[in-house]
């Protein structure tokens, strides 16, 4: 999990970091225990940054991480 989040924020394929941030989404909506473990290690930045890429393709799995986030706080 970790992984991918990492292989997000360093490539500079165009075509790998919306590739990665899906599959991290996808792996969070499926164990969402993991979404406070992905919020500790990377932080708010992790979603801001995503949130201001200009392809939609990152933005989208973003706002998906972003509302599995949301959805663990109100869980608590």
């Amino acid at each position: 999990m970790t992984n991918l989040a990492t292989i997000y924020t360093t490539t500079r394929s165009d075509n790998l970091r919306p590739t990665a941030v899906s599959a991290l989404a996808r792996l969070l909506r499926h164990s969402p225990a993991f979404v406070q473990l992905l919020a500790d290690r990377f932080g708010v930045r992790f979603l801001v940054a995503g949130l201001s890429d200009p392809s939609p393709k990152v933005q989208q799995p973003i706002l998906n991480l972003l509302n599995l986030a949301m959805g663990e706080l109100n869980a608590r």
